[in-house]
């Protein structure tokens, strides 16, 4: 039950990078997902699956919202993931063919448009390891609907070995480093508060926590932002604020910072 439930949720990790990918191309996402695409994952359904085998089969219906459509005659967000998921699918797999590192780094940055993300790499990351345990490696494909079959209703079929791992990873990391994130809140424990005698501003360490995993993040805070912070810290209560994210070392740094409380 507990390997279903983990391949379930890699699975799930999956459509919803494409998903997202679908809404706005992106090397990484982070935060919460906009209804839309909570929607789309949420009408995925699994079909019956053998719980001994590394097997999933995943139903993903064709769902028609013109709420979804910002011009007539365009595909629902729906369908646009499934198309994402193929064209990122087979993005992945070429860049990871390319003998050259630097070449293969390249390709994985050029996929953005067609569907890889940082979040698609770390799914299929941790599929790749998870393989290991019932073979070689693992296969994805998508096929269409007879109704409304995509690119001549020929099925997309990518294989990943359980070696890809360690590449799929590096290249997730790479794709975070290129990607920064406007409009994040971040709500988080103040771990580290740093300020020189003769500066009115201060630096500020938090550490968000995300379920599976934290996130640092630092921040440079005005005379007043930073009391608050200091205030949070002695009452040992989160911090929240407004700002831009971009990758810096282990963690994150947050710029603009604003609406601090």
């Amino acid at each position: 039950l507990s390997h279903a439930q983990d391949l379930l949720f890699d699975a799930r990790s999956i459509i919803v990078a494409a998903a997202r990918s679908a809404e706005r191309p992106r090397p990484a996402y982070l935060g919460k997902t906009s209804s839309d695409v909570v929607r789309v994952v949420n009408s995925v359904i699994p079909a019956p699956m053998d719980f001994r085998a590394f097997d999933l089969r995943l139903i993903a219906p064709n769902i028609r919202d013109h709420s979804q459509t910002r011009f007539w005659g365009e595909e629902p967000l729906a369908r646009r993931a499934v198309i994402s998921l193929a064209s990122g699918l087979s993005a992945v797999d070429r860049a990871i063919l390319e003998h050259a590192r630097s070449a293969m780094f390249e390709r994985f940055m050029q996929g953005v448009d067609e569907g890889v993300s940082a979040n698609l790499c770390t799914a299929l990351a941790r599929l790749a390891a998870r393989s290991a345990e019932f073979g070689e490696g693992f296969t994805v494909t998508v096929k269409w609907s007879r109704l409304h079959p995509h690119n001549g209703g020929r099925p997309v079929q990518t294989r990943f070995s359980a070696h890809s791992a360690d590449a799929l990873e590096e290249a997730a990391e790479l794709l975070r480093t290129e990607a920064s994130f406007p409009d994040q809140r971040v709500e988080a424990d103040v771990v580290l508060l740093q300020r020189e005698p003769d500066r009115k501003k201060g630096r500020v360490l938090l550490l968000e926590d995300l379920g599976r995993h934290t996130r640092r993040v630092e921040v440079e805070l005005e005379s007043a932002s930073y009391q608050l912070a200091v205030d949070a810290h002695k009452q040992k209560r989160r911090l929240t604020l407004d700002g831009d994210l971009h990758r810096s070392g282990r963690g994150y740094e947050l710029r603009n910072p604003r609406n601090v409380r």
